[in-house]
């Protein structure tokens, strides 16, 4: 009977290692537990977590009919079965439409889409509602101008943003009409003294090319979309002002204009914010709590994914594509943040409760220095598998090529090295899971063969294996996590659980008071149990006494990969201390909130005074009288080096001559913002010039120019790229517009009602290109043409003033001049644009960022040349230029954005040798990024504290040498790399290697260690009789004895160190392969002598 069984389906075990248990704090009532838990997430391992259902299949529970009956048999080929198939795909096609309409109209994307059409259609009402229309004053062809405002300030965005729309376009207003008045009286005042011509030429030159090259120039400093959007209403005012309604040529003073502008900005603005606030409100200090509590969930969320795949081994839990959905929706969330805090601002000013915005800044600051310990930890578990990818392949080759000469050798493990296949399995060889307070046969590390001989337990120090003979990283980190896993998996585990159900700062912790001591308390038992792992790894007889270059530089790039990692859990732990620290003071009283700034400042530890280990090995060899004098030496040199460099930068005591002193103070006037606003506002004075000469005013206004102008202001950008791209935009924009234009007209009659609902029939799909699909310069000129045209006409039409269409043409031939001309204009406009951002002061975007990128290699060279750590040996640096320094990488990493934006542009560049490689310089600055990510990594830990520790001095005093050989590789390569690229030359073949170096850093790092340990078990068996003879011996063999305390946390310097260059030797080798690619051939023309 057992033979006709079903066979059972044998267990899946999980890969990876599996780690012994350790104590953890339950998060919801501090108590120490030991129990069976897993980081690992369902979903990365189904086969493991999904239960064997095979047994019952036949059992009473299963359903005697199929739930789902089978599909149709095809082989009929009968009419009615064909028009089943029809129907039924067709029904399923409409489902699925009606499934993604619903979804997308209830996003957050279609309810601003329907907002900003809701909010044009009450515009499109002051054109025509006749009594609205009324209101705004006899000009009814200004009306559209309503329209248009509401379709620059749409009601797409949250309070605070409606908010600052208003300051800004009300400060813009403003300014237009300062322009208006101060033209209007000087014509006035020059023309009553028969100096009318003068007075249009200053005009022209400064009101109209001066005001508006301003506005140019606000729009590039600030670049911000409502700064854009301003600049756009300001220069309507001026241009309608200046060159449209005539007051000015004539030499009158007129406010109607200006007064009406006025109505119809405010109106416009009105409705927006009236539409904003009342259909689906957006609060951004709502927003931003919610995305606060939505931030701090994905922290947990990755942190137990990265976290369990480093404790695993496992690369595929790493690159599994959940791992990086939730980081791809962690960064859209997490980035989201500062735009919404600072659009809360005006939300909280306004209502009088600015302190509570100061808590929530102080909190996305905490939340942003998490995110920088979120990095240091995907840093160091990417480490970990590229070593062990690495070392693999090496270990490989090696058996490989000795296999036929010797017998295969056996590892510290007893598991035998027998080809590719067993490789692989050793590496995910599981070390399978037992109680800490289990008997010492059952805690060991256990593999698919064990041995009785190599089975010894990792509790001390003494049965600490050695290093692996074969030199397998896989094994070398068996051995960290083993002692290290329980303790960091542990912590892991209640930071998970309390950012899981971290409350948004509404709550402020009423709910969960125990969180914050659950954490101390985790916080503590975690140190302890680093601390005690981590010296039953170090203190190994084994691993100590190893010699092998190779092995140890193996060794230290583990343990730098461990130690990293250990300690970025724990800068993780301690921010979300005082991120909760902060909600606790929430939970008091928003009117007594302290000062949170400085509650952000990290607790920095107790910084010891200054130590040198070169006056400690001095004292000790010389006394302290000859320190004393040595340092007085020393002292008297730098102030001589300082003397000698003040007189070198100061050879003559003669005052230099007056052009060398005017030059800085000329630093503003070479700037490409200021040269950008010139040519701005010179063409506009060329293209306004033609408004205030009688033989050209006529065909002036006749083809409305003022719209060509206001065009032309909204094209011109910074570079050539970048004008071309808003060119073509538009332009296709006013073309669409144009015949929509014709087609609604003469689709609907002229009839007002059809004219608004079509109307916003056009709104609808153009406000879903320009915010669902990022088309919003095409879409938004489409909307301005259709209101330039069809309000225009329609107001036309029922004013009849207009004796040059009306009159002549009469009826609806009118829509065809008024189409023709707004298209004619804009398309004018823009070519005019074109032309001066291409004809003047040209600013390439390719130039620009081949510049710019080689200008930032070239900073980042210089930082390496002076070496980052010589901050922790030098002082605080503050005698040292600023692009030496590596705390000004914030700056870099602002302008690699910059860089990218140019790269955009530069692909709308038109050229005659060839189009841009854009995916070269896309992959050039995402490696480049990934290099300040880098220096960002150890930046944080080198300004913790700028005084090194007596053993942070120490271990970098012995490893000066080696330390200052791999910043200067890594300096000269970057250097070389921006040469490469700024004079475009193919690189050398012969780059130098950066990973021998690394290697004889690392291995000294180990010597060190194991000198120091060593120190330690001779000064535990010798007496204190004999230690003057032991001091003379090490004297004799070359040692000096130094009383200094090396903690673990004094290597924490050296991992980051460590593992900062490995990424940067990586990222550099993929620039120069990418360099290769775009100049890989010499091109004659840069060598030519010209």
């Amino acid at each position: 009977m057992d033979s006709k069984a079903s066979p059972t389906r044998a267990p899946v075990r999980l890969p990876g290692r599996k780690l012994r248990q350790a104590s953890l704090v339950l998060p919801s009532t501090g108590e120490r537990v030991k129990r069976d838990f897993t980081l690992r997430d369902p979903r990365l391992h189904p086969a493991y977590y999904q239960q064997d259902t095979s047994s019952i299949v036949n059992d009473e529970r299963t359903p005697l009919l199929p739930t789902k009956l089978p599909p149709r048999s095809r082989t009929s080929t009968s009419r009615s079965t064909s028009f089943i198939d029809t129907l039924d795909k067709f029904q399923d096609l409409v489902r699925k439409t009606w499934r993604d309409s619903k979804e997308f109209w209830s996003s957050k994307i279609g309810k601003d889409v329907f907002k900003a059409s809701i909010a044009y259609l009450l515009g499109t009402l002051c054109v025509f509602c006749t009594p609205i229309a009324n209101m705004l004053g006899t000009h009814r062809d200004a009306n559209q101008l309503v329209a248009n405002v509401v379709v620059w300030f749409d009601p797409a965005r949250s309070a605070g943003s409606m908010e600052l729309a208003w300051l800004l376009g009300f400060c813009g207003f403003l300014y237009g009409a300062a322009i208006a008045f101060s033209s209007m009286g000087l014509t006035m005042a020059l023309a009553s003294r028969d100096m009318l011509v003068p007075a249009h030429v200053i005009v022209v030159l400064v009101f109209c090319g001066g005001g508006l090259g301003s506005l140019a120039w606000f729009k590039q400093h600030y670049q911000h979309p409502l700064a854009n959007t301003a600049t756009s209403v300001t220069a309507l005012v001026i241009v309608g002002v200046l060159t449209k309604e005539g007051a000015v040529q004539s030499g009158d003073f007129s406010y109607a204009r200006i007064v009406q502008n006025l109505k119809m900005l405010a109106i416009g603005i009105l409705i927006s914010t009236f539409v904003n606030l009342v259909l689906f409100p957006v609060s951004a200090a709502r927003e931003l709590r919610e995305s606060l509590s939505t931030t701090t969930t994905a922290f947990g969320d990755l942190l137990a994914k990265i976290t369990g795949s480093f404790l695993s081994g496992l690369e595929e839990d790493f690159d599994h594509p959940l791992v990086t959905e939730s980081l791809a929706r962690f960064n859209s969330v997490f980035h989201t943040l500062p735009t919404h805090l600072a659009e809360a601002r005006y939300e909280h000013f306004l209502l009088g409760t600015e302190k509570e915005w100061h808590a929530e800044s102080s909190l996305i600051h905490c939340l942003q220095k998490i995110a920088q310990d979120m990095g240091g930890l995907r840093s160091a578990a990417a480490t970990q598998f590229a070593l062990m990818k690495k070392k693999t392949i090496r270990r490989q080759a090696s058996v490989l090529s000795t296999q036929p000469l010797r017998s295969l050798s056996r590892s510290s493990f007893g598991s035998t090295i027998r080809g590719k296949d067993d490789l692989a399995a050793r590496m995910l060889d599981s070390i399978e899971e037992v109680s800490e307070n289990s008997s010492s046969d059952g805690d060991r590390i256990r593999s698919h063969k064990k041995t009785p001989s190599t089975s010894a337990p990792l509790r001390s120090a003494a049965s600490m294996p050695g290093l692996p003979s074969s030199g397998g990283a896989a094994e070398l980190f068996d051995i960290f996590m083993y002692q290290l896993g329980p303790p960091m998996k542990s912590l892991a585990y209640t930071l998970k659980e309390i950012l899981k159900d971290l409350p948004s700062p509404i709550d402020c912790l009423s709910e969960r008071p125990q969180y914050r001591s659950s954490l101390k308390d985790a916080i503590c038992l975690f140190d302890t149990g680093r601390r005690e792992a981590l010296n039953t790894v170090y203190q190994s007889k084994q691993i100590n006494q190893n010699k092998d270059p190779s092995r140890t530089a193996d060794f230290e790039e583990v343990a730098a990969s461990c130690g990293h990692f250990s300690s970025s859990l724990q800068d993780f732990a301690e921010n979300c201390l005082d991120y909760l620290d902060i909600l606790d003071d929430l939970k008091m009283d928003f009117g007594n909130v302290l000062d949170l700034g400085q509650k952000m400042q990290m607790k920095p530890k107790v910084a010891p005074p200054r130590f040198d280990i070169e006056d400690l090995l001095l004292t000790k060899m010389l006394g302290p009288a000859y320190l004393h004098q040595i340092t007085a030496v020393t002292n008297s040199k730098t102030a001589m080096r300082q003397t000698l460099t003040h007189a070198m930068n100061n050879q003559s005591d003669d005052k230099p001559a007056f052009p060398y002193r005017l030059w800085p103070y000329l630093r503003f006037y070479r700037r490409e913002e200021f040269r950008f606003a010139v040519k701005v506002g010179g063409g506009a004075a060329i293209y306004a010039m033609f408004s205030y000469i009688p033989a050209t005013q006529e065909f002036y206004n006749h083809w409305k120019m003022d719209w060509g102008l206001a065009a032309y202001m909204l094209v011109c950008s910074m570079t050539v790229g970048a004008s071309y791209g808003l060119g073509f935009s538009r332009i296709w924009g006013t073309a669409i517009g144009g015949v929509l234009s014709l087609t609604v007209w003469f689709g609907t009659a002229q009839n007002p009602i059809a004219l608004a609902v079509v109307g916003w029939l056009v709104s609808l799909i153009s406000f879903y290109f320009a915010m669902a699909k990022d088309q919003g310069p095409m879409a938004r000129f489409i909307l301005l043409t259709y209101n330039l045209s069809v309000l225009y006409a329609f107001a036309l039409q029922v004013e009849g003033t207009d004796l040059n269409l009306v009159e002549a043409h009469g009826g609806q031939q009118t829509i065809f001049q008024v189409v023709y001309h707004r298209v004619v204009a804009i398309i004018v406009g823009c070519a005019t644009g074109a032309f001066v951002t291409r004809a003047i002061w040209p600013i390439k975007a390719r130039k620009k960022l081949k510049y710019g990128l080689s200008l930032l290699w070239l900073r980042m060279s210089l930082m390496w040349k002076r070496a980052p750590l010589s901050l922790l040996t030098e002082g605080d640096g503050t005698d040292v230029p600023s692009y030496m320094d590596i705390r000004e990488e914030t700056k870099l990493r602002t302008y690699v954005d910059t860089l990218n934006t140019l790269r955009l542009s530069a692909e709308s560049e038109f050229e005659l040798r060839g189009p841009f490689n854009s995916d070269a310089f896309d992959r050039l600055l995402q490696s480049t990024t990934k290099m300040l990510d880098a220096f960002h990594a150890l930046n944080v830990i080198i300004t913790k504290d700028l005084k090194a520790s007596p053993g942070e001095a120490a271990i970098l005093a012995y490893c000066a040498d080696e330390r200052d050989q791999l910043a200067r590789r890594i300096s000269h390569l970057l250097s070389v790399l921006a040469s490469s690229l700024y004079i475009e030359y193919p690189l050398n073949d012969a780059l130098p290697n950066i990973g021998h170096t690394r290697d004889r850093f690392l291995s000294k790092i180990f010597e060190f260690r194991s000198r120091q340990n060593m120190k330690k078990e001779k000064k535990a068996t010798i007496e204190a009789a004999d230690e003057q003879q032991q001091q003379q011996r090490d004297e004799e063999d070359g040692e000096v004895e130094v009383d200094v305390q090396v903690e673990e946390e004094d290597y924490e310097i050296l991992y980051a160190y460590a593992l900062v260059t490995a990424q940067l030797a990586q990222e550099i080798e993929v620039c120069a392969k990418e360099v290769e690619v775009l100049y890989g051939v010499l091109n004659e023309d840069v060598l030519k002598l010209q």
